[in-house]
């Protein structure tokens, strides 16, 4: 008799541990998604594409991307940023603004996320290419890019209309 008590008293504690093993799984699952931290989708800083060179007395486009922790586009800025040049002669305009004078910075707004502008260098040089968050959703880290002006042919000193 007192081996069939023994038996079922470790039947029992067997059928509670197994139990609470379960709720443990059960609500672990549960909770998981809560616990682990969520990628942001919002944009964190600007990215600026341009190439490494550029040949000299040729118009080049470039753009300026509010992206987020992974690097994708976040479609939903349109802040307000300053794009600017540590640059001799070089100068940079807004592609789709309405003013389009050539000079060594320009503020414009992001337009879905992307702000384009148009590169133009007369000589060989080395070039600093600033973007800068001025205002809009929330503050976006600054960037910076150097390019090189070569030249492959003679140089063009007419800036393009």
């Amino acid at each position: 008799m007192q081996k069939q008590n023994n038996v079922d008293k470790e039947e029992l504690t067997r059928s509670v541990l197994s139990a609470l093993l379960l709720v443990t799984v059960v609500v672990g699952a549960l909770l998981w998604p809560s616990l682990t931290p969520k990628e942001s989708t919002g944009a964190v800083a600007l990215l600026i594409h341009a190439p490494r060179t550029i040949t000299t007395g040729t118009q080049q486009d470039i753009l300026v991307e509010a992206v987020n922790s992974s690097g994708a586009v976040d479609l939903t800025r349109n802040d307000t940023v300053k794009i600017s040049l540590d640059s001799g002669a070089a100068r940079i305009r807004c592609k789709f603004c309405p003013d389009r004078t050539w000079s060594k910075m320009v503020k414009l707004n992001l337009d879905q996320g992307i702000a384009r502008i148009e590169f133009f260098g007369p000589q060989r040089e080395r070039i600093v290419i600033n973007a800068t968050w001025l205002s809009g959703g929330s503050p976006l880290t600054s960037t910076s890019i150097t390019t090189y002006l070569l030249q492959f042919h003679p140089e063009e000193t007419e800036f393009p209309p």
